[in-house]
């Protein structure tokens, strides 16, 4: 089963250094853009996770209300 290259092996091979000698491109550029890649995909996920949370927050809360609406309803 074949897996996916490191960073250190991706960088470390002859040919990908080749192609990135070629193109300009340094090892620490490509470490800093992957690391801010990253960044930002984590503060996405974060962000996710929290909108998510406050839906289902305000989703319980609507339906609590609406229940004690009901019973108040029902008890008078």
């Amino acid at each position: 089963m074949e897996q996916e290259m490191t960073f250190q092996e991706l960088t470390s091979d002859p040919l990908i250094a080749l192609l990135m000698q070629a193109d300009g491109v340094a090892v620490q550029d490509l470490d800093e853009l992957r690391k801010h890649t990253a960044e930002r995909e984590l503060a996405e996920l974060q962000t996710h996770i929290r909108k998510s949370h406050a839906d289902d927050f305000y989703r319980r809360l609507d339906q609590s209300m609406l229940a004690r609406q009901a019973y108040r309803k029902s008890a008078s």
